[in-house]
């Protein structure tokens, strides 16, 4: 269970162990199990990361998942069809390894020589468009 757990979750982790700490010292009881399911699935509903598809990157900025839209203090950024594939499918496996490969397919529907240094060019220039804002 440990490895889907994000490491910033400390609230999630706190609740968990609080919450089965107390069923692993007394025999499983089906309604304190129900309670405990219940106050994560209303934890995990409120979680102002990732809510209504809206990806939530600090104070200031968002991702909605459904527009694959980037937003900077409310403003659309904008940005070219191959780096708005990119952040989508980035945003798609949050905490989770990209591999070139797979970033080469979704842009260009192939792996080819020479792909490695369009991808990383490209992530540059995500980088900086979006670390100004």
């Amino acid at each position: 269970m440990s490895k889907n757990i994000r490491l910033n979750d400390s609230k999630l982790v706190d609740i968990l162990r609080d919450e089965l700490q107390e069923l692993t010292i007394a025999p499983l009881k089906e309604e304190h199990l129900q309670n405990v399911l219940y106050s994560l699935m209303v934890h995990i509903r409120h979680d102002t990361r990732v809510s209504n598809n809206i990806i939530k990157i600090n104070s200031l900025s968002y991702w909605k998942q459904v527009e694959e839209n980037f937003y900077y203090e409310g403003n659309l950024l904008k940005f070219t069809t191959q780096e708005r594939k990119v952040l989508s499918l980035l945003f798609k496996r949050i905490n989770k390894s990209v591999s070139y490969d797979t970033i080469a397919i979704e842009l260009w529907g192939d792996i080819v020589n020479g792909n490695r240094e369009r991808i990383k060019t490209l992530v540059k220039q995500l980088r900086k468009k979006v670390s100004t804002k």
